[in-house]
């Protein structure tokens, strides 16, 4: 904690003001490394920060799902293995890019024939499908990697999000808890008159927090591909939380809001809606010491955000509640790519 307090002292007396480029810079240095689990490699630092706390208890040990079983009961999915699964043609692709993607990212991993047969709790598979995020999905993965078109296959995976069917399975056996997440009318309501606000989206939002290894096969999937069952005859668990599991938005933002309490307790105004972020601050000097502070935090507990997605916002482009969503229509942005 000494490191991160002497980073961020000079913003918090505001007696040194970063550039676009500094803070552009900073952002695109949190992305070192596979999303999967990425908190947990700097464990160490949640349990300094964070003694005796659940926080430091995830990103030490990941998250423990907690299941009620009937006593004397052995919790199965509805679903049986192998089990084909009617996809599109385009839909197969996606899934089978998006699963490698997975794979590579630290998301998932093959079971092994012990893990799926010889042990007293069978492993639970549930099915995979897509559904679409934005409206450039439209293309071939395939062909985007015939012709090297990088930026187009990462443009179509972007555009679809895969979700686990675990309603048929582990959700089945999800204990409900309290969760209250917050509102784009609460980030509203942090806003004053001549306020600008700055805009942090973290990345593959919930890949950043691990699961705990005991519950993965709990959360297993597979798909009848013949890509994906050279690499996984048995298979895939998950390594992190995942769309579709009952208890992933709140195991999420308890984990963010840990991290986000550090800034707030500095006098930094924000708010978190899930995995975005809003900060606000008198100035446009103001809210760039601020985004330094909240950037270097996020990259001392190790979260990844969307470069694309940093932007500076003009508060009164940003007071509008359109169907729950906080309507922004002018930014200005921090990283316009990748590169910073």
């Amino acid at each position: 904690m000494a490191q991160l307090h002497s980073a961020v002292a000079p913003y918090l007396d505001a007696s040194k003001t970063p550039s676009l480029e500094q803070l552009a810079h900073v952002a695109v240095s949190t992305h070192s490394g596979p999303v999967g689990g990425c908190i947990s490699k700097v464990a160490s630092r949640w349990a300094e920060a964070f003694p005796g706390s659940r926080a430091a208890d995830v990103a030490l040990n990941g998250v423990k799902l907690k299941l009620l079983v009937p006593k004397g009961q052995v919790m199965r999915s509805e679903g049986t293995f192998p089990q084909p699964q009617p996809h599109s043609k385009k839909a197969a692709l996606i899934l089978r890019h998006t699963i490698l993607r997975m794979y590579r990212q630290g998301v998932c991993t093959p079971m092994t024939r012990k893990e799926a047969t010889g042990m007293a709790q069978p492993p639970m598979y549930h099915r995979v499908w897509l559904r679409e995020k934005k409206s450039d999905g439209d293309g071939d993965p395939d062909l985007a990697i015939k012709q090297q078109d990088w930026d187009r296959l990462a443009k179509v995976l972007k555009a679809w999000r895969m979700i686990i069917s675990l309603n048929l399975g582990v959700n089945k056996f999800g204990l409900a808890q309290k969760f209250k997440g917050r509102t784009a009318t609460h980030a509203v309501q942090l806003l004053r008159t001549g306020d600008v606000m700055v805009y942090v989206d973290v990345e593959d939002a919930y890949y950043n927090v691990p699961l705990n290894k005991l519950y993965s096969r709990l959360c297993a999937f597979w798909m009848d591909d013949p890509v994906l069952r050279q690499l996984a005859p048995w298979g895939w668990k998950l390594l992190t939380l995942m769309f579709g599991l009952w208890s992933a938005p709140r195991d999420f933002i308890l984990q963010l809001r840990a991290v986000l309490g550090l800034t707030l307790s500095w006098g930094i105004r924000l708010s978190d809606l899930m995995d975005d972020i809003l900060l606000a601050a008198t100035t446009v000097e103001q809210s760039l010491q601020h985004s330094m502070v909240l950037l270097l935090v996020l990259r001392h507990f190790n979260w990844r955000i969307k470069l694309e997605k940093l932007a500076l916002i003009p508060a009164k482009f940003a007071t509008t509640v359109d169907g729950g969503y906080l309507r922004c229509t002018a930014s200005r942005s921090i990283c316009r790519n990748r590169n910073g």
